[in-house]
């Protein structure tokens, strides 16, 4: 009766979160459809000034230099390697409350954001549509759509990187802790078709314990991926081939790559269903809220009921002296709704 209180609750809560983000999503389209810039980080080449984009001239040639660049070199892995080698970083800003940010080194995301944004060539983007904007362009139309083109014929190139549907890429590499081998395994449920990874050991124990293929699979590509640093999109058969071991603990696994042997260690979080299937996550990835403890889940529910009263105009402080708490405890469990 507990959860089910709490369940309808937090589905009232949620209908009107979804009824107000619902009406500032229209406001925000009918804003871009005039060409209004509704807010964020100018983008590199702009600032921003009494919620309009004006032309940063300092930075304008900065914008330009990475569309034209992009041409000579037509790759974004390039790009992002020579402004790493010339120490060319993002625009040092300052915020409304006067904190500096930015001078940070440009990422492969960034670039491909601004090689992407419309915002050059006078634009406002909102979802699948273009409208005319009110500021300024600072990147030819030329330019612009032989940038665009070299992006797509990049991205209808084949990369390698999927793997086959029903490979196991762990197999004969992944062990327990006491140095079993798990082997792969499927089952077939409704016509599709399920890949896991079973313990021999543990099986013959009855125990039936069996890891989900396509979780460990990921997780451990993914961990290697960043390892190694690979920029570029290397074929999935190349990360495993570089793979020696896997030794999967209890939260953790251990990694061995060849040549040299180096160990890299990864902690993972796991759940069991009811027929001992081990369900991965990587680790702080949220659980469900009903997992909380019963004061935690009173402070998530306080929050919700908060957050949807402080969005129909009660301030904090009107709502902290009513509960008779401080105004920071009640801000923190309204912060606490956005992350869970």
């Amino acid at each position: 009766m507990g959860r089910l209180t709490l369940n309808v609750l937090l589905s009232f809560a949620q209908f009107e979160r979804e009824v107000a983000g619902e009406r500032i999503r229209d406001k925000i389209s009918a804003s871009k459809k005039r060409g209004m810039w509704m807010g964020g980080t100018p983008p590199v080449g702009y600032r921003a000034e009494n919620r309009q984009l004006f032309v940063d001239v300092e930075n304008t040639g900065l914008a330009g230099h990475i569309f034209d660049r992009y041409l000579v070199l037509g790759s974004v892995y390039k790009l992002t390697q020579e402004l790493q080698e010339r120490g060319i970083k993002t625009p040092i800003r300052v915020s409304d409350k006067g904190r500096e940010y930015g001078d940070a080194i440009f990422s492969r995301g960034a670039i491909y954001t601004i090689l992407t944004n419309p915002i050059y060539i006078g634009k406002i983007k909102h979802k699948d549509k273009v409208y005319d904007g009110q500021h300024p362009a600072i990147i030819s139309r030329d330019v612009w759509d032989a940038v665009q083109q070299k992006l797509q014929e990049q991205a209808a190139s084949p990369r390698g990187c999927r793997k086959a549907k029903d490979e196991s890429l762990l197999q004969g590499i992944l062990f327990d802790a006491e140095g079993r081998l798990y082997g792969p395994t499927f089952t077939i449920k409704n016509g599709k078709r399920y890949r896991y990874y079973i313990d021999q050991g543990l099986r013959r124990a009855g125990k039936g314990a069996r890891i989900p293929a396509f979780e460990i699979e990921s997780l451990v590509e993914k961990s290697v991926r960043q390892h190694i640093g690979v920029q570029e999109c290397t074929p999935t058969h190349e990360i495993v081939s570089a793979i020696e071991r896997v030794e999967m603990r209890q939260n953790e696994l251990f990694i061995t790559l060849l040549p040299d042997r180096t160990v890299i260690s990864v902690p993972y979080a796991i759940n069991r269903s009811r027929k001992g299937a081990i369900v991965i996550r990587p680790e702080n990835t949220p659980k469900d809220m009903f997992d909380l403890p019963a004061a935690e889940l009173k402070k998530l529910i306080q929050g919700f009921v908060w957050r949807d009263e402080h969005f129909r105009g009660v301030t904090i402080r009107d709502i902290a002296r009513r509960e008779k708490v401080s105004d920071s405890f009640v801000g923190k469990q309204i912060f606490r709704t956005f992350t869970n």
